[in-house]
């Protein structure tokens, strides 16, 4: 069966001459000579589309661009986000880190993960 239809032509495909002719006659025949009424469609499209914009609104944004960098690097921007990354971390550091340290607490919280060690060890045994 596959055989079949390998060896047939496709339905739309010309075999001869004839067939290009009369389809070349066919739409001659049914092209349109006058321009189709739109009611003013068109018009009223055109006068929907953008404009196009004067060259110094494109030439716009790269100039802030290059302006924000040059300041950027005028001012030091890197080392000022260093310093304030810096300042952020160490203060929360401050918070985290007690004031006083309590042994007791360090034991506790040793022996309660030992203990948790010692149930997931004899788990898997």
């Amino acid at each position: 069966m596959n055989d079949n239809r390998m060896n047939m032509k496709p339905f739309y495909t010309s075999s001869n001459k004839d067939d290009e002719a009369l389809l070349r006659q066919f739409f001659s025949e049914q092209k349109q000579t006058t321009p189709l009424e739109d009611h003013g469609f068109s018009q009223r499209v055109m006068k929907q589309l953008p404009r196009r914009t004067p060259l110094w609104a494109r030439l716009w944004s790269p100039c802030c661009l290059l302006l924000s960098i040059w300041l950027f690097i005028q001012q030091h921007g890197l080392q000022q986000i260093w310093h304030a990354l810096r300042e952020i971390f160490h203060a929360q550091a401050e918070q985290l880190i007690p004031q006083q340290f309590d042994p007791k607490v360090w034991i506790a919280a040793v022996g309660v993960l030992l203990f948790l060690l010692y149930q997931k060890l004899s788990q898997m045994a």
